[in-house]
């Protein structure tokens, strides 16, 4: 059986190799693309550094789950400003970032 003290906050050098190599697509965007095509993000940090960071703090899957979230909010629609990763993997808090950064249209 699998005991939770054992368990290691630290990932194994497999899984940061992976995450390296899954993240390499964002780091090259991230140098050549971004500067050429956008480089004023509304939000800080910038959506590609979000990412990143998103999948070191929760793995692959989830990390990558919540970077395109804060991708899909990155628009006109969206006020942007300080959005940093949350500490933990909430999806109630990460989709109540749609309403809390979300523009409000003025009624006439």
């Amino acid at each position: 059986m699998y005991d939770m003290s054992m368990r290691s906050d630290k990932p194994s050098k497999t899984v940061r190799a992976v995450r390296k190599i899954y993240l390499a697509p964002v780091r090259l965007y991230k140098k050549f693309v971004s500067p050429a095509v956008n480089p004023d993000c509304i939000y800080d940090p910038s959506c590609s550094l979000y990412f990143m960071q998103a999948v070191e703090r929760f793995g692959i899957i989830r990390g990558t789950f919540t970077g395109i979230l804060r991708i899909v909010r990155c628009n006109r629609l969206f006020l942007g400003g300080p959005d940093p990763v949350p500490e933990d993997f909430d999806l109630k808090q990460i989709f109540s970032r749609f309403t809390v950064f979300r523009r409000h249209r003025k009624r006439h």
